[in-house]
C-alpha cells in the first residue's frame, strides 16, 4: 500500500457487512404478497356460499338425493 491510499487493510477477525437480498428476491416476495392479498380480498368481498359447509350437504339437500328418496328415476 501507497501512503495515498485511504483504505485500511482488514483485519483477520474482521468481516464486512453481508451483501442485502438479490432484487429478484424482493421483486418475488412483492409478487407473491400481492397475489395473497389479492386471492384473500377476493374471497372476503365475493363471499358466496364458500366454506366447509358446502360440502357436507348441511340444510340443503341435493337435487338428485331428493329425486332418489322420492322413487324417480334420473
Amino acid at each position: 500500500m501507497t501512503p495515498g491510499d485511504n483504505q485500511t487493510p482488514t483485519a483477520p477477525g474482521e468481516h464486512e457487512t453481508p451483501p442485502g437480498m438479490p432484487s429478484w428476491v424482493k421483486f418475488l416476495i412483492g409478487a407473491l404478497l400481492a397475489v395473497i392479498l389479492v386471492a384473500v380480498l377476493a374471497m372476503v368481498l365475493v363471499g358466496g356460499d364458500h366454506g366447509p359447509g358446502r360440502h357436507s350437504g348441511g340444510i340443503h339437500s341435493a337435487p338428485a338425493a331428493d329425486e332418489a328418496a322420492r322413487g324417480v328415476s334420473l
